[in-house]
């Protein structure tokens, strides 16, 4: 089983993309997805991460909701999850958020998103 650190290098993660521990989760727009990402990674909407509902968008979905979101993209406890983006760790750092409410700390980021992977 992989440990990967809190901010991992592109380097580091090349190593480690055959690990069956590893959770690859590309945050980019669906578009943006298509064109390209790392290979194994999954695309995950940012959107689906916040319940959307005025005054208060950004609040959580029910823990029902996200349970169902978190199996459907193969989180498990012992995944090691690694996400990037293409917006400045924005919409990663709200996966990384959201997991750390939720009990699952075994989190890292891409250090430079998807621009470093490039």
């Amino acid at each position: 089983m992989v440990s990967l650190p809190f901010i991992v290098e592109a380097a580091e993660l090349q190593q480690h993309l055959a690990d069956e521990s590893l959770l690859l989760v590309d945050l980019c727009g669906a578009e943006k997805y298509r064109e390209g990402h790392i290979a194994g990674a999954i695309h995950l909407d940012v959107a689906l991460l916040m319940r959307g509902e005025k005054p208060t968008v950004g609040l959580l979905p029910s823990v029902e909701e996200l349970s169902a979101l978190f199996a459907r993209i193969g989180l498990t406890p012992d995944k090691q999850v690694v996400c990037y983006d293409d917006d400045g760790g924005v919409s990663a750092g709200r996966l990384i958020w959201t997991l750390d409410v939720v009990g699952h700390t075994r989190t890292s980021f891409l250090n430079g998103g998807k621009a470093a992977w490039l």
